[in-house]
């Protein structure tokens, strides 16, 4: 089975993930580096088990000073593929789910689904 996992090396909970993932073959995603185009975003975000405003980093949109006031699939999406920065972490992604690791330790409930 795939694992995707949406990296951040300067985010230490994202690190702290990836430590835990060390015995699993994930293929590394550096979400900043090669942002998510509309159709792997649209991927992710259906197969997100968290609820969808949770993709959301609210420390990164206050420190942008942008405004969320919709919090519909739409809205969030357009805001997404705009500032890919705001997209929470980490998250692991696998065929059929993906979980945001906050705490790290939630990685670990996907992987013993599978």
């Amino acid at each position: 089975m795939a694992l995707i996992y949406y990296h951040n090396p300067r985010c230490s909970k994202s690190r702290q993930g990836l430590d835990l993932l060390q015995q699993h073959a994930v293929t590394i995603r550096y979400y900043l580096k090669d942002p998510l185009s509309e159709l792997e975003l649209d991927t992710l975000l259906s197969k997100l088990v968290d609820p969808i405003p949770a993709i959301i980093r609210q420390s990164d949109v206050v420190r942008l000073g942008i405004s969320v006031v919709d919090t519909s699939l739409p809205a969030i999406r357009s805001l997404l593929l705009a500032h890919p920065s705001l997209l929470q972490r980490p998250i692991l992604e696998t065929t059929d789910r993906a979980i945001i690791g906050r705490p790290p330790e939630r990685l670990l409930e996907i992987l013993t689904t599978m």
